[in-house]
Formats: structure tokens, C-alpha cells, sequence
């Protein structure tokens, strides 16, 4: 994976420049940056996830306790799909759930596998037209981009 990662070590924890300096250099590794959340903890930009979890074992082995090294939740995208038939409320995300599936196998089939996400967070009236429901939905990056190779297009 090329994608930047991040590993956050719990404020809690006293690290001394050299002691990161030390993990970084014997293990050949490259810091893009560091820097302090809203937390108060420190934050280590890294190339990849195979950095990270190199410098998160060396900090490890080098004293950190596990719970306090961490690489942060990921965030999904969420999506507005509007126009959701009348019959379907903020207590019937399952069926929803199961008719979006229905239409759109190829969804379907992204959401059931492994890190998939697909989740109906809230069906409600629009603020404008309350005759018309919306429902926000939270995905996975993967499924976000097969709906954007289909126009945009999400059925139910």
C-alpha cells in the first residue's frame, strides 16, 4: 500500500525525540511528519502501513505499552440518496437495506466482503419537500467509487 499512514501514540506516554530517532533509523524508516491533535497526542505521518507497523513495534519493544500506540479509526464517506419510497422510515433500515441490495447486486456483492462497509445511518423527510424521504448512508471507499462508475446511480 502507497497510501500515507498514521500511527497515534497516547499523550500519556513521554517520548523523547531520541528515542523515535532511534526507532526510525534502525529500522530504515521515513517519518513524513509528526504533530499533536486536539487530544494532546502525538501523531506520525507515515509512507505506508508497513512503516507503520514497523515503528509501532519498535516503539513496543522499546517500552510503549500496546494500548497506548495506535493507528487511528478509518473514516467512510457517507451519501445522501434521495428520493426513497414512501413506505420505508427511520425504523425500517433493514429493508431498506435489503432493497437496495436487490437493485444493485454489484453493491451488494462489495458490501459482504471483509472491511466492507455499507451502513443506513438515519431515513428522514427533506427539509425542503417532507413528502420526499432521503436516507445518509456510510460506505466504504470501494463501494463509493463502483456507484460513481455507474453514474451516481443508487437504486431502491
Amino acid at each position: 500500500d502507497r497510501v500515507k499512514s498514521l500511527l497515534v501514540v497516547d499523550k500519556e506516554v513521554s517520548l523523547q525525540a531520541n528515542q523515535i530517532e532511534k526507532s526510525v533509523t534502525n529500522n530504515g524508516l521515513q517519518v513524513s511528519g509528526q504533530y499533536t491533535n486536539k487530544k494532546g497526542d502525538h501523531v506520525f505521518v507515515l509512507p505506508s502501513q508497513i512503516a507503520r507497523e514497523k515503528l509501532k513495534n519498535e516503539l513496543v519493544a522499546s517500552g510503549v505499552p500496546t494500548d497506548k500506540v495506535a493507528e487511528p479509526k478509518q473514516k467512510y464517506p457517507a451519501i445522501s440518496m434521495v428520493g426513497i419510497p414512501g413506505n420505508f422510515d427511520k425504523d425500517s433500515k433493514g429493508s431498506l437495506l435489503d432493497t437496495i441490495f436487490k437493485q444493485n447486486p454489484c453493491v451488494a456483492d462489495l458490501a459482504k466482503k471483509d472491511g466492507a462497509m455499507f451502513e443506513i445511518l438515519v431515513i428522514k423527510p427533506l427539509k425542503k419537500n417532507p413528502n420526499i424521504k432521503q436516507a445518509i448512508i456510510r460506505l466504504s471507499d470501494n463501494i463509493r467509487h463502483a456507484i460513481k462508475s455507474t453514474g451516481d446511480k443508487l437504486f431502491c
